[in-house]
């Protein structure tokens, strides 16, 4: 068990991005949490979900929006996210600028 909390808004994207075309197939789609992991980065370390469409299997960093989506409706224990259904949703980042990846749950 682990109790997560929101912490700094960054922006998300796929943990390997292959080019920067990498968002723009992630569009508005159904997925469902696969795993939670700790990724340890050279900015420090950030929580990822593994997420499946049926299609499409991928990983992406869960940032301070999503984090707080997920605590919202299933808490803070991140045991509780797995097997979730959520959406994933391009939004602009209102600190960044840029579009980063969001999960909504259904």
């Amino acid at each position: 068990m682990v109790l997560r909390k929101a912490k700094e808004i960054l922006p998300t994207i796929k943990v390997k991005p292959t080019s920067d075309e990498d968002l723009e197939y992630v569009k508005e789609m159904d997925v469902s949490i696969q795993k939670i992991k700790d990724l340890e980065t050279k900015h420090g370390d950030r929580l990822v979900a593994t997420v499946d469409s049926g299609q499409l299997k991928f990983d992406v960093f869960l940032n301070n929006f999503s984090i707080s989506n997920l605590i919202g409706k299933y808490g803070e224990d991140d045991v509780n996210w797995i097997g979730q259904k959520v959406k994933i949703t391009k939004d602009k980042s209102p600190k960044f600028g840029k579009e980063m990846i969001v999960l909504k749950p259904l």
